[in-house]
């Protein structure tokens, strides 16, 4: 990939001539503007050598490599940092078919060799971003509806053309795979369905979307930091406990909805998974029982029979059942292990829970919510998460509260 990252400019050239191209063009303004959008979609992969359905944008050739090279950039993570850029391109291509303004120029100046400093770039110059308000060509312009709704199409598309199976197997070091962290941006994993399928009708999705998309997890946390160091230890006293071997499992995607996936902490035989907790706040308790007595364990309750249990309204419950549905398994083995103590819960994929709680919550906010920041994101512009969509349902339901 050396070879790309020294061509970086390829690719603001051929923008820049594509924007030309279409000034020059011969046809309505919105004509203009429909196939600058489609030469900035397509660009890319054109450059990178994928022909494909692109015989009808700018330039009929790849202007850099003779063989296909996306996959490649999208394993080492420079495709998301590309499409970033050209994504604020096609959501200002009015301003730079018609006049280029300040938008135009700055995209010139700043986008091509500079794309993998992009994130730098901006938090450097974040003051700059600080203004009461926006000019003409500055404003966070509105999509062509049309062209918006096959971009979401088409993605989702691309989604469901990834050989799975491939995909799982190279993302087995989970977090230790760049291409685990990339492919998980994509789509809604296991560990965030409980916080969107429990916000309320008229919650925004700003700060949740931000979250999945440009949040950092805190390794630092004593308990996140505690997790990840007992994890190998728990794996291994589960097998000597329990005289069954884990396998280990990469990011696992839905067959039928393939912007769901998940990762769980391995697969058990032909119908099992296992997901392992350590909590850090319970590892003073003597046992199970005396740590959720003690709220230590809030995540479990205990019930009439006096036996301990996943609570149902928590988001390790919809996590669970995520990851069963996803991996088409039928039961989790949910240990819990501390230095002092271990437990472990069976847990069995409930098919009305999924189709009640978490199928239909996760289809609005992906298409709604997640999908449009994905392919046109607008919080890199000025680095705001007020910039970020809310769909119409949510906003609606909003004004009705404040009547």
């Amino acid at each position: 990939m050396k070879f790309i990252f020294q061509h970086l400019m390829w690719f603001r050239t051929s923008i820049v001539k594509a924007i030309r191209y279409r000034k020059k063009d011969n046809v309505t303004e919105t004509q203009k503007i429909s196939n600058l959008v489609r030469d900035a979609a397509y660009n890319t992969y054109r450059i990178l050598g994928h022909h494909s359905n692109f015989d009808t944008c700018f330039g009929n050739k790849n202007i850099l490599f003779d063989k296909s090279w996306v996959l490649q950039a999208e394993s080492c993570g420079i495709m998301i940092e590309i499409n970033t850029i050209i994504s604020q391109l096609v959501i200002n291509s009015k301003c730079l078919v018609l006049d280029l303004g300040k938008f135009g120029k700055q995209f010139l100046e700043d986008g091509g060799g500079k794309i993998l400093h992009n994130k730098k770039r901006l938090s450097t110059s974040i003051n700059r971003y600080k203004r009461s308000g926006l000019d003409e060509n500055d404003g966070l312009a509105k999509e062509l509806s049309e062209e918006f709704e096959k971009q979401k199409i088409d993605f989702i598309n691309k989604l469901r053309e990834i050989d799975k199976e491939k995909l799982e197997k190279d993302t087995r070091e989970q977090a230790k795979s760049p291409l685990w962290f990339s492919e998980r941006k994509k789509r809604i994993t296991s560990s965030k369905v409980g916080k969107i399928c429990k916000m309320r009708p008229h919650t925004s999705c700003k700060k949740t979307v931000h979250e999945l998309l440009y949040g950092e997890l805190n390794y630092k946390i004593k308990s996140i930091e505690y997790g990840r160091m007992m994890e190998t230890v728990a794996k291994q006293k589960f097998e000597e406990i329990f005289k069954i071997i884990i396998e280990p499992v990469g990011l696992c995607v839905d067959e039928n909805d393939p912007y769901i996936a998940a990762s769980p902490d391995g697969l058990i035989e032909d119908d099992s998974i296992i997901e392992i907790k350590c909590p850090f706040s319970a590892i003073t308790e003597v046992n199970m029982l005396e740590a959720v007595k003690n709220g230590k364990v809030s995540f479990c309750q205990i019930d009439k029979e006096k036996c301990v249990t996943l609570k149902t309204n928590h988001d390790y419950y919809y996590q669970i059942q995520t990851q069963l549905h996803v991996t088409k398994r039928t039961k989790c083995y949910f240990f819990i292990f501390t230095d002092n103590w271990s437990y472990n819960i069976i847990i069995s994929y409930d098919v009305n829970f999924w189709n009640t709680k978490i199928k239909l919550q996760l289809d609005k906010f992906y298409k709604e919510c997640l999908l449009p920041e994905l392919i046109s994101p607008l919080f890199g512009k000025r680095l705001l998460v007020s910039d970020i969509r809310d769909p119409a349902r949510i906003l609606k339901e909003q004004y009705t509260r404040k009547k």
